[in-house]
């Protein structure tokens, strides 16, 4: 797997230039490519607790490992042949939609809206999972889903130890609450981690994804 830093040319914001396939397919970047329409953009949020895999999901979905994976600091987006996500996941340490700042989630997904023509949209964590961003894209005209991973307590308090992390255990219980509270605004597949491989729980999401989300 290769990573590189991308920072676009002028036209991508004044111009309409976009990411596509073609980006990686043969280098060319079109500057008329249409914007995606509600049918054409699948957008899935990454639910759950801290230490729950969604960062691991996200990356197994972009194809981390396998394909390179190109990353556009402002605003971070992480992108790959089939698939966008909101934030960093091309880093060996802390990744995912929290790398993006809670101020810049309405920029984030301004910017995709304009300037990303990807299959699939990934938005995991807590600065995507609001009942303003989901409104958003529903004003859009997109109908958005959501994937809910879930864990025991005893296997989350494992993952977060062998990480180390150090946020405050009332938090990560109010993380979770709320992700739980997000999930029952629009479809959702809720998926137990505690003892599923990354690969099964990937396998539910691609044919959960493919069901829910037909053109």
């Amino acid at each position: 797997m290769s990573a590189s830093a991308c920072n676009p040319p002028a036209a991508c914001t004044t111009h309409g230039r976009c990411w596509t396939h073609s980006d990686w397919a043969d280098g060319v970047h079109p500057s008329d490519e249409p914007k995606l329409s509600p049918k054409e953009a699948k957008i899935v949020y990454l639910l759950g607790p801290p230490g729950v895999g969604k960062t691991q999901l996200a990356r197994d979905l972009l194809g981390w490992g396998a394909v390179e994976l190109k990353f556009h600091p402002k605003p971070k987006w992480t992108l790959s042949p089939a698939a966008c996500a909101a934030g960093h996941y091309t880093g060996a340490t802390f990744d995912g939609g929290d790398t993006v700042l809670y101020t810049g989630a309405r920029v984030a997904l301004e910017h995709w809206r304009d300037n990303i023509r990807l299959p699939l949209t990934i938005l995991d964590g807590a600065r995507f999972a609001t009942r303003p961003s989901l409104h958003l894209l529903r004003a859009w005209g997109h109908a958005p889903r959501a994937v809910l991973l879930t864990a025991s307590l005893a296997v989350l308090e494992a993952r977060r130890a062998i990480r180390g992390s150090k946020q405050n255990p009332t938090w990560m219980r109010g993380a979770e609450t709320r992700a739980q509270n997000f999930s029952r605004l629009l479809p959702c597949l809720t998926i137990d981690t505690s003892e599923a491989a990354p690969s099964a729980v990937l396998a539910q999401v691609r044919a959960f994804l493919e069901r829910e989300l037909k053109s």
